[in-house]
């Protein structure tokens, strides 16, 4: 048994599995047993009052299931609070667009090497404002020496 989450409940977050060492792990896989040096992250999101968040939690199972706790990684990233965003994790952490407290879709990109400190990318990324996409990391290869970051989907309100 997992222990009580820290964080307050939420909805319209993001959970990633994390290597510590910083190297891509799974995406929103948690039902797979983690290794001693994964975490799972949650970033964000709406709380039951409507407020939203851009804190970081991460879960560690540094002495396994039954060893692991919670930690607040940051009470506030340097990205604004939001809901409905995409989140990826590969060699760095990424934050994509979402919905901020107004309602306004966001464009913005955001990266961290450590969950903890991030720097934006992009104010205004050409894809345009998106309330709910997926991102995901392809690995490089052969023929791609990095990683790719691809985003899905998401929409903009209309009148926005």
């Amino acid at each position: 048994e997992l222990p009580r989450a820290a964080w307050e409940p939420r909805a319209a977050f993001q959970a990633l599995v994390w290597s510590s060492a910083g190297q891509k792990v799974r995406h929103q896989d948690v039902a797979h047993s983690l290794e001693a040096s994964e975490e799972v992250l949650v970033l964000g999101g709406r709380l039951e009052d409507g407020k939203l968040r851009s804190d970081v939690w991460a879960l560690s199972f540094s002495r396994g299931p039954l060893g692991s706790s919670w930690r607040q990684v940051t009470p506030a990233a340097s990205w604004s609070p939001r809901s409905e965003f995409a989140a990826a994790s590969g060699s760095s952490l990424w934050i994509l667009g979402g919905c901020d407290q107004a309602g306004r879709a966001l464009a913005d990109v955001w990266r961290s090497s450590d969950a903890s400190s991030w720097h934006q990318v992009q104010e205004a990324a050409p894809w345009g404002p998106r309330v709910g996409p997926v991102a995901v990391i392809l690995k490089a290869d052969n023929l791609n020496k990095a990683e790719s970051l691809v985003l899905y989907g998401g929409y903009s309100y209309p009148d926005g």
